[in-house]
């Protein structure tokens, strides 16, 4: 894509102009909110977000505080995370792949008229 900076975050209109036919979904969910959505409906705090993901990737390096990051959009959680996020929230590891590669578009992102 052209005027692309590398390792900086696509929109979901960017994001959508490199799929063919239907492929994309008509909207994705930034990570966080969908990290947050779904450990909402599943009943979890991020404490115990984090315990989870701990034990379920065998490393107890992650804090309430990493999680709440992810949900707030400060950090993208990398690929090991999200294999776990996807066990323990039970989201498909495509559709959080998805939402780390978009960013929500802020107002100032759109043009008016």
């Amino acid at each position: 894509m052209s005027g692309r900076h590398p390792g900086r975050p696509l929109s979901i209109y960017h994001y959508r102009a490199t799929f063919q036919g239907d492929a994309m979904p008509d909207h994705v969910e930034p990570i966080g909110a969908l990290i947050a959505r779904a450990r909402a409906e599943s009943g979890i705090s991020q404490d115990r977000l984090a315990e989870r993901l701990c034990a379920a990737a065998g490393r107890p390096t992650l804090t309430r505080n990493e999680v709440s990051r992810w949900e707030r959009g400060q950090r993208i959680p990398g690929g090991q995370w999200r294999g776990s996020l996807a066990d323990v929230l039970g989201v498909p590891l495509a559709r959080l792949d998805l939402a780390a590669r978009v960013r929500a578009v802020s107002p100032a992102d759109t043009v008016n008229g």
